[in-house]
């Protein structure tokens, strides 16, 4: 068994904007309960709850300068060491990456110094990693500092890299003369380095040093490659596709799980007793003052409003659906304008629509379990997670075929055997349009529509299956098997 040092730039239940945080709290326990010593570094965020204490003080030279800080520590409950990087200038601020007016200026050297700060603390204590698990730009500087900085280090010598992307389109650019603030030479401004079009990214760092790059999907891994979903790094993936592979993130069991869903109260429900979520189903209508019908379908969606999440189908088609005779619950934040249309729309058909432009998990589990079907139209999705959730609840997912949607939904017209929900795959209104009639043609045959959801309820979204992959990558990396 390896010892795993993960470091991520946000993690469930400390902090979170996105899967990464999802995937940082669920992946290392899961690692944890297969035997591997892990140790979990996160910046200590000044909006953080949880209990800590004090570990040890230390410092970091950023520009040839000290910059104090200390670690602290979170006594989890589920057997991972879970440590943070304490710095008030740093990491006091109004959000994770930027506030209101953009991106923080310094997150080159916000991050850096986290990420220094893990390698130092691994001394403190003599413990050696065998992996350095990094999670997209905000880690991927570290990759560089191992094999340049630390290159004649014996404690780091035995020491291996992988980098996992969860999003290409995210980059880390910073300014092309960033590495001298941290003491790297300027051989990484280069191709086979960090440099990119003039500018350095972050990520770019994480591809090119690492020993091995995965991502979160098989079929991403494969997407990525091109340049219709490259970003720009398609050349440096292609060049490295051999030490770089795609890897299915799982769900979270104690977080996502109908039967003990904390969120559901006196509904809970399994795959053998779904009129307990026909049952939810009629009081989340009430309560949100909706009229249940039990002919009508109640269709979910819960996303950030975002050109990549399929906004733009959702407003082209939303009032066709309607048309269709269902009801929409949609949960999210991001883009005002797609915001106001929601709330424009849903004035015009109070009975059928109601929209949430906020966040709140409590009701993101509810719309989960409560929904006949959910649409996830993404125009491109690395891995998803919505989709297994959806799986899980006997939730029929609606879903474009890319990324990780296509590793986890199966169309039910295409695959009858194995069918779990409807895919589209032309992504334009027409084919999603045809998916959602396909989909809502299902619900009229009550046999077959509780044999799909069992399906999906029953299979293994879990990360002991991700898990147990990547204890194997390890192996192959640290010990050659």
């Amino acid at each position: 068994m390896a010892k795993v040092l993960y470091l991520a730039s946000e993690m469930v239940p400390y902090c979170k904007t996105g899967g990464l945080a999802d995937v940082a709290g669920a992946f290392p326990k899961a690692l944890k309960n297969m035997g591997h010593d892990v140790k979990t570094v996160l910046p200590y965020y000044h909006f953080i709850k949880e209990e800590m204490k004090p570990y040890e003080k230390f410092h970091i030279h950023i520009s040839s300068q000290a910059v104090d800080g200390m670690f602290l520590r979170n006594n989890s409950n589920d057997g991972v060491d879970r440590y943070f990087v304490y710095n008030p200038y740093y990491y006091d601020r109004n959000g994770i990456y930027g506030d209101d007016h953009g991106d923080f200026g310094d997150n080159d050297e916000r991050f850096t110094y986290f990420c220094e700060a893990a390698l130092l603390l691994c001394k403190i204590q003599n413990w050696q990693p065998d992996i350095v698990h990094l999670n997209d730009w905000q880690t991927g500087i570290l990759a560089s500092i191992l094999k340049l900085k630390y290159a004649d280090d014996p404690f780091f010598k035995n020491t291996k890299i992988v980098f996992t992307i969860h999003n290409l389109a995210y980059q880390g650019y910073v300014a092309s003369d960033a590495y001298k603030k941290f003491d790297l030479p300027p051989s990484i401004m280069n191709f086979d380095g960090m440099e990119i079009n003039g500018a350095a990214s972050l990520l770019k760092a994480g591809l090119q040093y690492s020993d091995f790059i995965t991502t979160v999907s098989p079929t991403y891994a494969k997407e990525i490659q091109t340049t219709e979903f490259g970003c720009g790094m398609e050349d440096v993936l292609r060049a490295n596709n051999y030490r770089l592979a795609g890897i299915l993130n799982g769900v979270d069991d104690d977080e996502w799980n109908p039967l003990t869903d904390q969120f559901l109260g006196e509904y809970q429900f399994g795959p053998e007793n779904l009129e307990i979520k026909e049952s939810l189903k009629r009081k989340f209508l009430s309560e949100l003052g909706l009229p249940y019908w039990s002919h009508v379908p109640l269709i979910g969606m819960v996303c950030r409003f975002t050109p990549q999440k399929g906004i733009q189908l959702i407003e082209a088609a939303l009032e066709e659906i309607l048309h269709q005779g269902t009801q929409v619950v949609i949960l999210g934040s991001g883009d005002s304008n797609f915001a106001s249309f929601l709330k424009n729309l849903e004035q015009k058909y109070p009975k059928q629509l109601k929209t949430f432009v906020t966040f709140s998990n409590e009701l993101s589990h509810q719309i989960e379990a409560a929904s006949d079907y959910f649409l996830m139209p993404s125009r491109y999705e690395p891995c998803g997670l919505n989709q297994m959730y959806s799986l899980k609840y006997g939730t029929i997912p609606i879903v474009y075929n890319t990324g990780g949607l296509a590793d986890t939904v199966f169309d039910c017209d295409k695959h009858p055997d194995r069918g779990n929900g409807y895919v589209f795959y032309e992504y334009n209104r027409g084919s999603f349009m045809d998916a959602v009639k396909r989909a809502l043609g299902l619900y009229q045959y009550k046999d077959i529509f509780k044999i799909v959801r069992q399906r999906g309820m029953t299979t293994d979204f879990s990360w002991y299956k991700s898990a147990e992959t990547y204890g194997k990558l390890y192996d192959y990396l640290c010990f050659g098997h």
